[in-house]
C-alpha cells in the first residue's frame, strides 16, 4: 500500500510540477539484475575530459560502477566496468576493471598531488577483490592487489572514503570496508613514494 501511495505523489508532484526526464543511460543488452546499485558521483573532471557531447566545459560528469556481469564494449569483453558519463547522457569512457563488477560507489576528489587540480577516482570490487584507484581518464593509477585478481570471496562492497586522516604522513588516506575480513582497511591515497607506513592492529 505505501507503494501504492508514492507512486501515487510522485506522478502527482511530476504533473503539477512539469518534471521531465532529461536523458536516460540505458542498458538495452542487459539481462535481469540490478544493474547501477551503486550511487552516482558527480564531479567536474576538466574540459579535456569533456570530448564527446559537446556540451559546455563548464558541465560535471557522472561517475558510477554497476553490477552488470559480462559487457562487450567496442568488441572487448569486460567482466565489470566504471564509466562516465557526461552531462548529456553521453558516455564519455568505460574502464574495464579486470575483476568483477564494480559494484561500491566511487569517491572522487583532489586525492593524489593534492593542488594539482586533476581530480581522480577511487572504488572497489566484489569477487574480484580489488580496490581500484583511477585518473580521471579512467586510467589505473594503483590497484590492490596488483595486478587485478579475478574470482574469490565478495570484498570491497562499501563505499571509500578519503581525507587526511593520519597527519604525520603526508597526503590523504582511503578507508574502505572489506567483507570477508570484517575489518575496514585504510590505503594510502597516493602509495608511489614505495614506503610501508602502516600500523597494523590485531
Amino acid at each position: 500500500m505505501k507503494k501504492f501511495w508514492l507512486i501515487v505523489i510522485l506522478l502527482w508532484a511530476a504533473a503539477g510540477y512539469g518534471f521531465t526526464v532529461k536523458w536516460r543511460f540505458g542498458l538495452w543488452y542487459q539481462y535481469d539484475r540490478m544493474s547501477f546499485g551503486a550511487s552516482a558521483a558527480l564531479a567536474n573532471l576538466g574540459p579535456d575530459v569533456n570530448s564527446v557531447g559537446g556540451e559546455p566545459d563548464q558541465y560535471w560528469e557522472v561517475i558510477i560502477g554497476s553490477d552488470e556481469y559480462g559487457i562487450f564494449h567496442a568488441g572487448a569483453y569486460m567482466v565489470g566496468a566504471w564509466r562516465c558519463i557526461d552531462a548529456l547522457g553521453n558516455l564519455e569512457w568505460i574502464k574495464d576493471t579486470q575483476t568483477d563488477e564494480a559494484r561500491s560507489s566511487v569517491a572522487v576528489g583532489d586525492f593524489v598531488n593534492p593542488g594539482d587540480g586533476e581530480p581522480e577516482i577511487f572504488g572497489g570490487t566484489t569477487s574480484g577483490w580489488n580496490v581500484e584507484a583511477m585518473d580521471r581518464f579512467g586510467n589505473f593509477l594503483w590497484t590492490f592487489p596488483s595486478p587485478p585478481i579475478a574470482d574469490g570471496d565478495y570484498v570491497w562492497h562499501s563505499s571509500p572514503a578519503v581525507a587526511d586522516i593520519v597527519p604525520d604522513v603526508d597526503g590523504y588516506e582511503l578507508v574502505i570496508g572489506n567483507n570477508p575480513c570484517s575489518a575496514l582497511y585504510c590505503f594510502q591515497a597516493d602509495p608511489s613514494d614505495g614506503a610501508d607506513d602502516g600500523i597494523l592492529f590485531d
